[in-house]
């Protein structure tokens, strides 16, 4: 009896320490989450030039069977002297803004979220720029993964 209780104290407080040092906190990325394949990330990078007014240029497409989930963005203004920057955003080609920035010379944009961007499967985007002055190049840089839609 003396044995049972001791091994039922013992098995408690095991439990209860093995609770407390290997709790670990829980994080809810909202949907999509849950990433796909063996190897889900994707990077890639660019540079869009500005001699009009405007410009729009497809930069990638998401699978038609997975959302690509943009989690770093790095967009910088160059290379003309008197160019003051720009301003960029990133669309579908449907018509939805995913982000948009004022994008000044010499200082890159960079933006780092923790849920991302969703590109829905399927769709094209496009990155749109519109210069301040003189012409620039839009130079980019995305990294995401590809997540379940």
């Amino acid at each position: 009896m003396k044995n049972t209780r001791r091994w039922l104290v013992i098995t408690f407080v095991a439990a209860l320490v093995g609770g407390i040092f290997f709790q670990q906190e829980a994080l809810g990325l909202g949907q999509p989450a849950v990433t796909l394949g063996s190897n889900p990330i994707i990077s890639f990078g660019g540079s869009v030039y500005i001699s009009g007014n405007t410009v729009s240029e497809s930069i990638t497409t998401a699978p038609s069977t997975s959302d690509l989930r943009i989690t770093d963005i790095q967009i910088s203004v160059c290379c003309d002297n008197y160019a003051y920057g720009a301003v960029a955003s990133l669309e579908t080609a449907s018509g939805t803004v995913l982000g948009a920035w004022t994008v000044n010379r010499n200082t890159p944009m960079v933006a780092t979220m923790h849920s991302g961007l969703i590109l829905p499967a399927g769709e094209e985007l496009l990155l749109k720029g519109s210069r301040n002055n003189n012409s620039v190049s839009l130079r980019y840089t995305i990294s995401g993964a590809y997540v379940q839609p």
